[in-house]
C-alpha cells in the first residue's frame, strides 16, 4: 500500500516548474492537466497557488502572454489587407462597429443600412 504524503512532504515548487507553469497557461492548458504533469492533485495545486503568489502570477502572465501574442496577430492579420473577415472582425471588436439591415414593409419601403453608427436612409414608392 502506497503512503499518504503528508504536509510537510509535500513538493516544492522550483524555477524550472514555474516555467512549466507559464508555458503551459499561455498554451491554454487547464490547471489539472498542469498538477497532473507536475505530479500532484488538482486540488493540491490550488490550495499551492492560493499559498505561493509565484506559482499565480507564473499562470497569468503565460495566459497573458498567449492572448497578447494572438492579439498582435490578428491585429497584423486584420492590417495586411490580405484577410478582410479579420479586418471586419477586429473592427467589430475593438471599434463597435455593427452590421445591422433593418427592413420594414408598409405602403413604402424603406430600407436602413447601418455602418459604423452612421444611418442612411432610403425611400421609394
Amino acid at each position: 500500500m502506497s503512503e499518504r504524503k503528508t504536509r510537510s512532504d509535500k513538493k516544492e515548487i522550483s524555477d524550472q516548474d514555474l516555467k512549466y507553469i507559464r508555458k503551459m497557461g499561455g498554451l491554454g492548458q487547464p490547471i489539472k492537466w498542469i498538477a497532473a504533469m507536475l505530479d500532484m492533485s488538482k486540488a493540491s495545486f490550488e490550495r499551492r497557488m492560493a499559498e505561493d503568489p509565484k506559482i499565480s502570477e507564473a499562470l497569468e502572465k503565460g495566459r497573458a502572454e498567449m492572448v497578447g501574442a494572438v492579439a498582435e496577430t490578428a491585429f497584423q492579420m486584420a492590417m495586411s489587407g490580405k484577410h478582410p473577415n479579420m479586418t471586419m472582425f477586429v473592427l467589430k471588436c475593438r471599434a463597435n462597429w455593427k452590421e445591422s439591415v433593418d427592413f420594414e414593409v408598409d405602403k413604402n419601403i424603406s430600407i436602413t443600412i447601418s455602418k459604423n453608427g452612421e444611418k442612411n436612409e432610403e425611400e421609394s414608392n
